[in-house]
This record gives structure tokens, sequence and C-alpha cells, in this order.
């Protein structure tokens, strides 16, 4: 099975970043969304989903005050509003979207709320950390689970409305073009990666052990380029190996290392990469011609761009009015 490519520290980075919000109560209301009242404690949920998925990770604290060059010097507390402002304004037109097609949670379903809270406790340890987690956020626990629900309810509004057989389902011309359409953004590769850190602890390797990973890298490189098997050597060496040896990678996967895309992306096909350097390690990337599979992965992006058209003509028929109580309203 071939998959889209993430680095092999998405899963050890913070699994929780705490965020503290100035808040005059958490019953305050900063803004009201389609007729939904948008309290501190609902900020307070989208303002850790948005540092979340920044992935800005400053040695276990995150600065707020600290200016953030790819925003344009904004600092860290502004973007996280700014994301987490947009973030509320997706989930609430799609959750009218979802009230206009009669769409509901059913009991079944609610057992995945309960399912993704047991996943978060075992995460962080167990009720009493889970407990300590939420008063960081400053975030009820009814809050926290109300919030699950609606983002998976907006899961299910997007797959009722853009998959086959929905009224915004792809047409027969959509699906036809897509796989033209969506070309250009995308590379089919095969990799191998001789990791910074350790796979177990998570913890990064000494400057020894790392130099010792980069000269391996080399001579594997010199190996594949010589004509060595590169299924075997990823078999191997790679630290993180693809079911199927090969992944389509995006131009905008925020997810790759910068440093990883530029690469695959200069490279013609049957082409073999130098050693890659990258935060993650060394990788050595080999790009391949596009294959059957690339239809789905381009089908599924043309659905993504086609409910997002569908949640921007929502958010327009939306009304939006902010308090004063969201001017004041600072991440720090």
């Amino acid at each position: 099975m071939k998959k889209y490519i993430k680095p092999i520290l998405s899963l050890l980075l913070a699994l929780v970043l705490a965020v503290s919000c100035c808040s005059c109560g958490s019953s305050s209301t900063l803004l009201t969304v389609d007729g939904n009242i948008i309290t501190e404690e609902i900020m307070n949920y989208y303002a850790y989903v948005s540092t979340s998925m920044l992935e800005l990770y400053y040695e276990g604290a995150l600065d707020y005050s600290a200016e953030v060059e790819e925003f344009d010097g904004q600092t860290l507390g502004e973007v996280v509003k700014k994301l987490a402002y947009e973030q509320i304004l997706i989930d609430y037109a799609t959750l009218m979207l979802a009230r206009e097609y009669d769409l509901e949670f059913s009991e079944k379903e609610m057992e995945l709320v309960e399912t993704q809270v047991d996943t978060v406790i075992a995460n962080i340890g167990d009720n009493a950390s889970y407990v300590k987690f939420l008063n960081s956020l400053n975030v009820s626990d009814k809050t926290y689970r109300q919030m699950l629900q609606n983002q998976l309810l907006a899961k299910k509004v997007e797959g009722f409305l853009v998959e086959e057989g929905g009224p915004m389902a792809l047409t027969a011309d959509e699906l036809a073009a897509a796989t033209e359409t969506f070309k250009d953004n995308y590379v089919n590769v095969e990799y191998i990666l001789l990791s910074s850190f350790d796979l177990e602890s998570g913890e990064t390797l000494d400057s020894t052990s790392i130099a010792e990973q980069k000269e391996l890298a080399k001579k594997v490189r010199a190996l594949a380029v010589t004509g060595s098997d590169f299924h075997n050597l990823a078999d191997k060496y790679t630290a993180t190996p693809v079911d199927g040896y090969s992944a389509y990678i995006s131009k905008e996967d925020a997810d790759i290392p910068k440093e990883f895309i530029t690469a695959a992306f200069a490279l013609e096909e049957g082409e073999i990469s130098s050693v890659v350097v990258t935060d993650y390690g060394f990788y050595i990337i080999k790009r391949l011609p596009f294959d059957d599979y690339f239809s789905t992965v381009a089908t599924n992006d043309a659905k993504q761009e086609k409910f997002e058209k569908v949640i921007k003509e929502a958010q327009e028929r939306m009304s939006v009015v902010s308090t004063s109580a969201y001017n004041k309203y600072v991440i720090e």
C-alpha cells in the first residue's frame, strides 16, 4: 500500500503542548459564529489545536511573545490566535452544513469521542494527568469532549458531501481531470533514512553517532548508485520503511522536511539524490514514475479542494460577531 510520507519525528514531537491563555473567566463570550457562542474556553481549545498544528517546539517551552519569521514577524501568540479563529470558522461552517443536511452523531458514533479521550488519557498517563492537562488549557472535560464531537461530525459532513453519491460528489469530468490537474504537485519516491534520533527514546543522538550515520548514508548512497537493489537497501538501513517502498509527496506538505521536498522535486525519474541532510537525519531519495495509484491521490485532492470551496461558500453565509473580550484575548 502506498501512502503519504511523514517525517520520523511526527510522533516523537510533544504530544501535549500546554497553552496558557489570559482569561477573565472561561464563560466570557469572545465571538458568536452563526448563532453559536464561542467562549474563552472554546477558544483555548482551538489555540491548543492550532499550536499543535504549527509543531513549533522550543525544548519543551513555547515563547508566545517570540516573533515568527515565517509569519512576517508576528508573535507566536498572534499567529496561534489567528489560526484558532480560522479553524473555528471552518468547523462551525461545517456544523452549519450538518444542520442543513440533517446530519447528526449517532449513539454509536458518540463512542468515538470516548475512544479519543481514552487514547489521550493513555498517552498522557492516567486520569489525574488528563485533568492536569485540561487545566493547563483552561478547558473543561465537557467542552473538550464537545469539541472532539464537533470535529468528528465535521469529518462526517465532509465524507457525506463529497464522497461518491453525495450531493457535492465529483462529476465524471472532474474525476477525469483530477490526475492531470494535480500531477505538478506530486512526486513518487522511495527513500532510505539514516536517523539522527534514537527510535525508542526519541532522543537526539550524540555528535559522534550522528557523524557515523552521515558517513553510513554516503556509503549506502554509493551502493544504490552503483546498482544495489534500492528496496533491499531500504529494508536494511531505513529508519522508517514505507509499505510498498514508495510514497507520493506534495510540494505543500508541511509535515515533510523542506530539504526532502526540494531534493525530490529536483530529481528526474529513476535518479537517486545525494545525501539530503534534514533535522530528522540523512535521506537518500529515488524518484519513481507515476503509477496507477496516483489517480487515487489526485481524486482525494480534488475532493478536498471541492469541500474547501463548499466550506468557503458556507462561511460567506455565516454571521460572525466579535466582542471587546476577543480583542483583549491574548495567548501568553
